[in-house]
């Protein structure tokens, strides 16, 4: 197939269409998302005969039902972010999903780290990446931070708890640095819980 100018020029008019469109698209999108949320919070649906917003969107305008609740998402997501100031925000619906289970300060770092990684032009497929790498406990990945503390804490309570039963059974002083590794810090550990087994009744 040969190219001609005239059939470039029509490819380059129609791709500027195409983002004007889409532009379009976007803030319709966001304003429908307004529109469906406003009529929820306030149960306007009732009014004509229906008991939730996904059913009467469908039945009114032939919304789809999970379409209905995408779009309220990436109003509320759209707001929330404008209103903290953050430095993206979503521009589509696609890219709104991922941030819908964040909470507002995640959904700010987020944004932050798109705004910072991809100059505030990423794809759906990149929120996606940028939340999993933010927040990956919201992901299944690993847990928040605070979690992976506390079970940090309960790992080494755990450990001293058998050293002291180690202690309770034997006085070889091996056993408990095997447990952990031989250095001088754990070297005087042992001998303060040596010290405490006796205190306390152990062995």
């Amino acid at each position: 197939m040969s190219i001609t100018s005239i059939d470039q020029h029509r490819f380059d008019t129609l791709k500027v269409e195409l983002a004007e469109r889409l532009k379009r698209w976007s803030s319709e999108s966001l304003a429908i998302g307004q529109c469906l949320a406003e009529v929820r919070d306030n149960e306007f649906y009732v009014l004509d005969g229906h008991e939730r917003i996904e059913e009467w969107a469908e039945h009114k305008f032939g919304i789809r039902r999970s379409h209905t609740q995408r779009l309220v998402n990436y109003f509320e997501v759209f707001e929330d972010q404008t209103e903290l100031e953050a430095p993206w925000v979503p521009g589509n619906e696609r890219q709104a999903r991922p941030l819908k289970k964040l909470a507002s300060q995640e959904r700010v770092s987020v944004a932050e780290f798109i705004a910072t990684r991809y100059g505030g032009q990423a794809t759906a497929e990149q929120v996606a990446s940028a939340v999993a790498e933010v927040c990956p406990w919201r992901t299944g990945q690993t847990a928040k931070p605070e979690v992976m503390q506390k079970r940090a804490e309960q790992r080494m309570r755990t450990r001293v708890t058998n050293a002291c039963q180690t202690l309770a059974e034997e006085e070889d002083a091996r056993t408990f640095l095997q447990m952990f590794g031989p250095s001088p810090v754990l070297e005087k550990a042992w001998r303060y819980l040596n010290a405490m087994a006796v205190v306390e009744g152990w062995k």
